[in-house]
């Protein structure tokens, strides 16, 4: 029996999954994570706003030594201006990298990621994700056709996707797909 999801059941996270469950646990997944990446972007940026405010004096202080003034000096003049470097790590570590398997933005929208070998998404794990998903869309703008994966896998996954091992899918339909695997296990 050929499945049109053969590929995706590739990994053993999807063997326990039908072809009909499948289908609802990827279902709008592109709009959703689309979504998702505009809420992370707005509380990325509201991070960076607060940062940069905290560090306003330091910094203005830092302007008046010009001979100094250089990127290193900044960073180390004061200790705000490494966070700046380190939020996105810390943004996606922990919240990705968390038991909800998911930052802000993809709990807004209802989606979850998960590793295709089953194992949960740990805190390097996380960083990995954002350093591919943060490269593969540098890259992207300059070659156009790799931000066209999602568009045309037929299991919505997006490059950076594919090269780690992981999927985004829908929260509530995997919700459901356990509470009914646990409810079948206790009968």
């Amino acid at each position: 029996m050929h499945s049109e999801f053969s590929a995706f059941r590739s990994a053993e996270f999807y063997n326990k999954f039908s072809d009909d469950q499948i289908s609802s646990l990827i279902e709008n997944t592109r709009r959703r994570r689309f979504f998702a990446l505009i809420i992370d972007l707005a509380i990325f940026a509201l991070g960076v706003f607060v940062l940069s405010f905290l560090g306003t004096d330091i910094h203005n202080i830092a302007y008046q030594n010009y001979e100094l003034h250089t990127v290193i000096y900044l960073i180390t003049s004061n200790p705000l201006n490494l966070l700046f470097f380190l939020l996105p790590f810390i943004y996606y570590g922990y919240t990705l990298g968390s038991k909800e398997q998911a930052t802000p933005g993809m709990q807004a929208v209802g989606l979850k990621a998960f590793r295709n070998d089953g194992k949960p998404i740990n805190f390097s794990y996380a960083i990995s994700f954002m350093v591919f998903s943060a490269s593969i869309f540098s890259i992207g703008t300059i070659f156009f056709p790799l931000l066209l994966c999602p568009l045309i896998s037929n299991y919505k996954r997006t490059l950076h996707d594919v090269i780690l091992g992981t999927a985004v899918v829908n929260s509530s339909a995997y919700g459901d797909f356990e509470e009914d695997k646990l409810g079948k296990q206790n009968a």
